[in-house]
């Protein structure tokens, strides 16, 4: 293990995931910080309407980034000193993100003049959007790929910084938690202004192309889709349990989740760092797959097991400090998420760090598809009677399902990282041909 570890620090792996960290902190890390101030100003019926705005908010951000974050890393991870193509990519992927953004203009239309819900909270509604624009338009995953991720720490931590105090300083009233979506909006836009300067001193900024924008629409469709079944169980939960049970629940389902992003921010850049190390990895002679898989098996599950544990005990602890008074339903739905760490760690480490990286993308969407659909269907029968524990119940297993559904398929084609018989230095086409 110590020998794994040493090689990856030679490849920058450290620095780049000490970098993935900052922007992680950043981005999750800060909010959570406000979240004892927020949460008591709000009380848990407004906090209820501000994560639902914010999940719908994050939908439509996933629509926009339409799996770029995966899809367009690795494009720029395996163009290792190409600068043309990776200028080419990055114009393509604007055009995309353009095309898919007018494309959103008319279903966003429909909803403002359909339903009476949105048009009630306007503040909330506008404010969702700005946000999910400017977190849509995020340029880290370019520079990820590129190993360049340092480059842009500094301007998330500044900016997401920023937007803190700006909440601190102005939200006063329980109708305002709109202000926390748009100064976090500002903060995505500084971020996105910043590193196209940065992208700007090493590659040419090419004009976005119609051609080039359905050419990556088309090329990054799985991730697409990877990214859009994710989204049943990971980021639009509060949005879901809002349309079975009153605000009130929404606020205790939330309340929990936020803390256990929290936790689960963690290992998110140890995850990010491993996925483009192999995918710059994954076509070069000298790459060894197994033990790098091995080594995001063992890491991601181990930080993830001891989180759950920290979580399970430290519950009522954490719902009293962040949360508050009002909010003691949340301490058992927090503790049925102790299970996340260690599940999400384990399914990113096969599913992600593994099957991605070895050209698996149907596969794993197909995995990935069954776990959303699981998830409405739990949701749909059980939050009408458990409320938010309902709908906590629903999320575990459906993580749980993606563990079983990957390392199911990987065992069956003899593919997991634990099979010492297949090649060492095996590249993915190796793998795709071997199906």
């Amino acid at each position: 293990m110590i020998t794994r570890w040493q090689r990856l620090r030679r490849s920058n792996g450290l620095r780049e995931t000490a970098a993935l960290y900052a922007v992680h902190g950043a981005t999750y890390f800060l909010p959570l910080l406000v979240i004892p101030f927020v949460a008591r100003v709000l009380g848990p019926e407004q906090w209820g309407w501000l994560s639902m705005f914010q999940s719908f908010a994050l939908y439509a951000s996933m629509l926009i980034e339409y799996g770029f974050g995966l899809s367009g890393t690795r494009d720029v991870a395996r163009l290792h000193g190409d600068a043309d193509g990776r200028a080419r990519v990055l114009a393509d992927v604007t055009a995309a993100k353009l095309i898919l953004l007018a494309g959103l203009t008319i279903p966003i239309g429909a909803l403002w003049f359909l339903a009476p819900l949105f048009q009630e909270h306007g503040r909330l509604f506008a404010a969702a959007l700005f946000f999910a624009v400017a977190q849509g338009a995020s340029l880290v995953w370019f520079l990820q790929g590129a190993g360049q991720a340092a480059r842009i720490a500094k301007a998330e931590v500044v900016s997401r910084s920023v937007a803190t105090g700006l909440v601190f300083l102005c939200l006063r009233e329980p109708d305002q938690g709109w202000m926390l979506l748009f100064f976090n909006g500002l903060a995505a836009t500084a971020s996105v202004v910043i590193g196209l300067v940065q992208i700007r001193r090493e590659t040419a900024l090419l004009a976005p192309t119609w051609a080039g924008g359905m050419r990556a629409l088309r090329m990054g469709l799985s991730m697409f889709f990877f990214r859009s079944a994710v989204s049943l169980y990971t980021l639009g939960n509060a949005f879901v349990l809002g349309l079975f049970v009153a605000p009130h629940f929404v606020g205790f389902y939330s309340g929990a989740e936020r803390i256990a992003k929290g936790f689960l921010g963690l290992m998110q850049p140890l995850a990010q760092s491993l996925y483009a190390q192999l995918n710059r990895r994954g076509s070069g002679p000298e790459m060894d797959s197994q033990r790098l898989g091995r080594l995001s098996m063992a890491l991601l599950t181990g930080v993830g097991a001891v989180l759950g544990v920290v979580i399970w005990v430290g519950a009522p602890l954490f719902v009293s400090l962040l949360l508050g008074p009002g909010f003691e339903a949340s301490i058992p739905a927090l503790r049925i998420f102790a299970l996340l760490p260690w599940l999400v760690g384990m399914a990113t480490a096969l599913g992600m760090n593994w099957m991605l990286p070895l050209g698996l993308d149907r596969q794993f969407n197909f995995v990935i598809a069954g776990a959303g659909l699981l998830n409405l269907a739990l949701a749909a029968l059980l939050a009408p009677g458990l409320q938010h524990i309902g709908m906590c119940i629903a999320v575990a297993a459906s993580e749980g399902f993606v563990v079983i559904g990957c390392f199911t398929y990987l065992r069956l084609r003899r593919l997991d990282p634990f099979i010492r018989t297949q090649a060492r230095t095996a590249t993915p086409e190796s793998f795709e041909s071997a199906l």
